[in-house]
Parts: C-alpha cells; sequence; structure tokens
C-alpha cells in the first residue's frame, strides 16, 4: 500500500483498516532493522522518511463495540497487551541508531556535526546509546518488567522478548570495540565486559522463563 510510511496516510480511511497497516508495517520495518544488523547489510527503511505515528494504544478486541462512541477506547481495568508492540518498535529505533552511527560505511552523527578523533567518537557513542537503552528499559510499565514468578501469563512472554533484544542490542553497541589479537583499544576491556555480562543475563533470563 502505498503511502503507509505517512501519517497522513488514514485520511478518510476506515480507523480499523488504518491501525492494521499501521502494525503491519511497523512489523515490516522492525524486521528490517533486525535482520539487517545480523547479517551486516544497510536497511531497506530509513526512520528520517517515516513519520507514520505508533500503533493506537487499544487492543484489537476493542476496535469494534456495540456501541461506536466506545470503540478504541481501553477499558482502565484492562491491561493493554499492545503495549509490548509501542515499546519493541522504541527499541527498535534505538537499534536503527546503533547502526547508523557504529556500523554503517559512512557513520552518521545522529547529535550533529563533530571533529572528535576516532577513539573519541566511539566512546561519545557507545555513551549516548547505553543511556537510551537504560532510559528505555527504565521507562518500561510495571505490566512489562521481568518477573520469573510470572511465566504463563502473555505480559511474561512480552517481557521476556523485550528484555533478551535488550541485552542484544547492549550486545550490539559494545561488540563494535572488541578487538582480535594484537589489537590496542583502551575501551576493550570495559566493553568485553559488558558482553559477557549482558550474553550472561540473557541465556539465565531465557533458561529461567522456559523452566
Amino acid at each position: 500500500m502505498i503511502g503507509v510510511h505517512c501519517s497522513g496516510f488514514g485520511n478518510g480511511r476506515d480507523t480499523k483498516e488504518v491501525e492494521l497497516w499501521k502494525q503491519v508495517f511497523w512489523q515490516l520495518v522492525m524486521f528490517d532493522t533486525v535482520s539487517s544488523m545480523s547479517l551486516g547489510r544497510p536497511r531497506s527503511s530509513n526512520t528520517n522518511d517515516l513519520d507514520l505515528k505508533l500503533p493506537a494504544m487499544c487492543d484489537d478486541e476493542y476496535w469494534e463495540t456495540p456501541d461506536p462512541a466506545d470503540a478504541f477506547w481501553q477499558p482502565e481495568s484492562i491491561p493493554l497487551k499492545l503495549t509490548f508492540l509501542v515499546h519493541h518498535i522504541k527499541l527498535m529505533e534505538i537499534v536503527g541508531f546503533i547502526q547508523c552511527s557504529l556500523y554503517s560505511a559512512r557513520c552518521l552523527d545522529p547529535w550533529g556535526p563533530t571533529t572528535l578523533s576516532s577513539t573519541e567518537w566511539n566512546q561519545k557513542a557507545i555513551t549516548e546509546l547505553d543511556s537510551a537503552l537504560n532510559k528505555w528499559i527504565d521507562a518500561l510499565p510495571d505490566l512489562l518488567k521481568y518477573n520469573p514468578h510470572q511465566k504463563d501469563t502473555v505480559f511474561a512472554h512480552q517481557s521476556m522478548m523485550l528484555y533478551a533484544e535488550f541485552y542484544w542490542a547492549r550486545i550490539q553497541v559494545h561488540k563494535h570495540l572488541l578487538t582480535r589479537l594484537g589489537q590496542k583499544c583502551t575501551l576493550a576491556f570495559h566493553s568485553l565486559a559488558v558482553c559477557a555480562n549482558a550474553a550472561c543475563s540473557c541465556v539465565h533470563l531465557l533458561d529461567d522463563h522456559h523452566q
């Protein structure tokens, strides 16, 4: 569908159709982000070309109601399952910044022009990206905070997926500085420790969740 990436796509269209297209499009953007990062290839999508709004904060079972005035209204007593998708999209946006600022052939500076050396640039970029990841996980609502004692709920599975991808994203930030034998980097030991800790945390998370 042409124009799905634009905020004006929904003008004159059925609200349910628009929301379905938005969810499909964001899923494609996230798949593109993860697959390109994993394969070391450029992304097909570019967030600078998108002004599509995030999905509506309402689960699809409340899109249609007997009273049209109540459509797209989530009862306050019902936890919102779609919260997962919104926070997943935000995490993938950070992963996109990781890719363009650390792994692109011509690294872009999301924070403006710089005259920093390569080492200073790496340190600045990693600090900013680490901060963005920390803010993201701190902003997760309580229902998506991982709780090892809740394993059989939808939110427990969603939380596990978000935390696993958070650890993966943390590794993507710091593996950039891991060195080969004979190479030296003052930040390598710290980044190695961060990667090892994130990997161990992810393994423990998955093992605990599936027991």
